[in-house]
């Protein structure tokens, strides 16, 4: 028997409430196919959730009415980044989609931290080039910042996302001395729901797994 989610003022569910009701569920039901029957007026679209509340918990624009203007100053300060500091762009597949934008510290020591920063945009949208805007945080405290590019849906699945975030982490980190980084030292930060790309790529068939088969 699962307890019931928590409701907001007028029976609402708020975001976060959400969030921490879900991750309170068994794997099993979460990763299951099959929606739960909808309740006798026929509103309920998962477990106790209506087809808008699940809608509203995903949105972003739902929860920060200016996001559009807060994605324009952040797209803004990103072009002018790349301009004054044109990264270096490498590929970790055979896709056109699979390259990856590194910057490094000008004339810093080699064997720096690496951090791997995965785009948001709701698994639909989203550039490497979205999240260029972080990088002078990190490079100027000698930090080599590295954006991968991943396909989105409807061009790929979301197991097909994960296994190209996979693979880029893997890329760095084979790569990490010829970027000046150390292999040791490799961290991945995320935006939004990108979270759950890193995250499954921690399974015990992610990059563990694929840096045993490497050595």
């Amino acid at each position: 028997m699962h307890r019931s989610p928590p409701r907001g003022q007028g029976g609402s569910m708020q975001r976060r409430d959400f969030m921490r009701y879900a991750s309170s569920l068994p794997a099993g039901l979460l990763l299951s196919s099959r929606p739960v029957s909808a309740d006798a007026s026929g509103k309920k679209a998962y477990l106790h959730y209506s087809q808008q509340e699940l809608d509203d918990a995903y949105s972003d624009a739902k929860w920060a009415p200016n996001m559009r203007e807060l994605l324009g100053g952040q797209a803004a300060a990103g072009t002018r980044v790349r301009a004054a500091f044109p990264p270096r762009t490498a590929s970790y597949g055979t896709q056109l989609s699979e390259r990856l934008d590194v910057f490094s510290p000008a004339g810093a020591a080699p064997a720096l931290p690496a951090m791997i920063f995965i785009h948001g945009g709701n698994w639909r949208v989203g550039t490497k080039e979205s999240v260029s805007y972080l990088a002078p945080r990190f490079v100027k405290n000698d930090v080599v910042f590295i954006a991968p590019e991943y396909d989105t849906i409807p061009a790929t699945t979301l197991p097909g996302m994960v296994e190209q975030c996979r693979r880029a982490i893997l890329w760095v980190w084979r790569h990490a001395r010829e970027l000046g980084a150390d292999p040791d030292r490799i961290h991945v930060g995320v935006i939004r729901l990108a979270g759950t790309l890193p995250s499954s790529c921690s399974l015990p068939t992610g990059p563990a797994s694929a840096r045993q088969q490497a050595c």
